[in-house]
């Protein structure tokens, strides 16, 4: 018995229109975490530039007073960059899932419970940040059963 019959009657669309819906949320879910990333990314950065800055300091290589006003507005500069391209990102990912949460809901194929499974308001415990939604988008076969 497949995941559709179990819901309720529907129409004979409606596994190629949730297998579909189900693949654009996994996109929207990497498009949101690779913001979250770029944003991990900007900090890391920031925090090797003053590094490397305070090493740099170090060494005598540059004069001293204005050395670490350039390490900051540097680090602050890179920092920046990675934020606003990570919101952005992120935004991106999150108006993707509305989207489709407005599409799923307006699906005449689907019955409620097969929205609500759709737009994965049925997993209150799945972790968004797992590497089973990685290895989904990359269309890796799922050994474990996951």
């Amino acid at each position: 018995m497949t995941s559709t019959e179990r819901l309720g009657p529907s129409f004979p669309q409606a596994e190629s229109v949730m297998k579909r819906y189900r693949d654009a949320y996994h996109i929207a879910k990497l498009t949101d975490m690779a913001g979250h990333v770029f944003k991990a990314v900007g900090v890391l950065f920031a925090i090797l530039t003053l590094i490397i800055f305070g090493l740099a300091l170090k060494t005598d290589f540059l004069e001293r007073g204005y050395a670490a006003l350039v390490a900051l507005f540097f680090a602050g500069v890179v920092f920046m960059i990675f934020l606003a391209v990570g919101l952005v990102v992120s935004a991106q990912g999150q108006n993707l899932k509305a989207s489709l949460d407005s599409a799923a809901n307006c699906s005449p194929f689907l019955t409620s419970e097969q929205k609500a499974k759709v737009m994965s308001l049925y997993e209150p415990n799945d972790n968004v940040y797992s590497f089973k939604l990685l290895r989904k988008a990359l269309g890796f076969k799922d050994v474990f059963g996951d």
